[in-house]
């Protein structure tokens, strides 16, 4: 009996005392992403060859977001919604010489900053608690950069690349009070591929051609706050 009262103690702390509004919102949220791919280079020397390499990593991101939140029914809504995130990641490894298989080079693969937008709809089955589904496009910023050790003088290439990803996604979606909301979300970001930069080569004069390949997962929680709503 306990049990039961304290079920419906927190529903009724949940429940939306207007249950049909719509409404401007901003707010923040942070997760984490996993990462995976492949990092293709292309030496073009004499002789040439080329480099296929795998990664993978987990990194926290952190971002904010705002939308609008249309809710035509009491359980039907739809949102478009624009966002900026930061991702602290990176993955580093050895290059090696192919003839003498002696590392002359390193390289760094990181992820800073994102910019996106979306567009969700969902389904409340109650007036606090619902499900949602969206489709993102992202803009990425990966940066490449390469450490050249065969000299004695230690160059360094950089070069950043926007990778251009769709995203497809859904969660759950609380509403806390009248204004405040949090959505719990999982991502997959589709695998796509871009091509980076003509580097120049490790040791001999050569160029080395990159291509990126990146898909992902993400899970976050995001806390959202009704700054201006209709009824």
């Amino acid at each position: 009996m306990m049990r039961m009262k304290t079920i419906t103690l927190l529903l009724g702390l949940m429940t939306v005392q207007n249950t049909h509004s719509s409404g401007l919102y901003a707010g923040i949220k942070g997760g984490v992403s996993a990462f995976s791919g492949n990092h293709t280079s292309v030496l073009n020397s004499a002789p040439s060859f080329t480099s296929d390499k795998k990664f993978k990593y987990n990194s926290p991101l952190v971002g904010v977001q705002a939308g609008f939140l249309f809710q035509p029914t009491m359980k039907f809504f739809i949102f478009p919604e624009i966002s900026a995130t930061y991702n602290f990641s990176n993955a580093a490894e050895d290059l090696k010489n192919p003839q003498t298989s002696v590392v002359d080079g390193k390289r760094k693969i990181s992820r800073s900053y994102g910019f996106g937008a979306a567009l969700g709809a969902g389904i409340r089955f109650h007036p606090a608690l619902g499900v949602f589904g969206k489709i993102s496009y992202e803009m990425q910023n990966f940066k490449i950069a390469y450490t050249d050790l065969s000299f004695t003088n230690i160059t360094k290439y950089d070069y950043a690349k926007l990778n251009k990803k769709i995203l497809l996604g859904g969660g759950l979606i609380s509403s806390l009070t009248n204004t405040l909301f949090v959505t719990f979300n999982y991502d997959y970001g589709f695998k796509n591929s871009s091509k980076v930069y003509d580097f120049p080569g490790i040791g001999a004069a050569s160029t080395r051609t990159t291509t990126l390949s990146v898909k992902e997962h993400r899970l976050g929680i995001g806390l959202n706050y009704f700054f201006w709503t209709v009824t």
